[in-house]
């Protein structure tokens, strides 16, 4: 079980009431024989370097947590055409319900199209690019030995021997700001402040409110 932090929380809260997508999406385009096998193969590979990207979002009375079995099928969709691709870009991934990193696999001949997506609560931008490669790796039959996979992101689950010790760890790290994305130990949002200015209506535009958003956010969105 991998708790999540206020912040990585406030991507799930914020996809759920804004219908904003907080996801990631990287598309690959290979030739040469893949089966099945090798595609499921891969996707074993990484949730056994990193077991939340398999799991599920929980409601824990301390707060949210990756947890439960990982479901690879879950994990795999297949597509005969690539007009499925946009579809799959834009339909929210819902974490609670589904495992927040996925596979679209578009196969044509020989020419496969690898479509990976992830929710931002599980991945930042950088991690979800490791993450790919690793998979990329494993299905060239190069990866890293799993034990590594600490040094990129997510902790193994420890076995417990004693669960109040457990217990009391669980609450330590619900009320500190570690993330729990990959390769983010620490992230926690700065300084607030509230900047007013009158602006006439011929000036507004949408390229300005868009910077001004983007200039907001930059400093712990990044």
């Amino acid at each position: 079980m991998t708790m999540l932090s206020a912040v990585d929380a406030l991507f799930v809260t914020h996809q759920q009431s804004s219908g904003v997508l907080m996801q990631l999406g990287v598309e690959v385009e290979l030739q040469g024989r893949i089966a099945r096998d090798d595609v499921v193969r891969m996707l074993s590979h990484v949730v056994k370097c990193w077991p939340p990207l398999g799991q599920r979002l929980r409601q824990e009375w301390l707060g949210l947590s990756w947890g439960g079995k990982q479901k690879i099928g879950d994990m795999l969709r297949v597509a005969e055409k690539r007009d499925a691709l946009a579809k799959w870009r834009n339909q929210p991934l819902d974490p609670f319900r589904e495992p927040p990193f996925q596979l679209l696999w578009i196969a044509q001949d020989e020419v496969h199209l690898l479509a990976f997506r992830a929710h931002h609560a599980v991945v930042d931008g950088e991690a979800f690019f490791a993450v790919c490669a690793e998979a990329l790796r494993s299905l060239a039959g190069k990866a890293a030995a799993s034990d590594n996979a600490d040094k990129e992101g997510f902790n193994r689950p420890a076995k417990v021997k004693d669960a109040w010790q457990k217990l009391e760890e669980l609450r330590k790290q619900a009320q500190s700001d570690r993330s729990a994305r990959i390769a983010v130990r620490s992230n926690a949002p700065g300084p607030i402040a509230i900047v007013e200015r009158d602006l006439e209506r011929d000036q507004l535009s949408g390229w300005l409110c868009a910077g001004a958003w983007v200039k907001a956010i930059h400093e712990w969105n990044c």
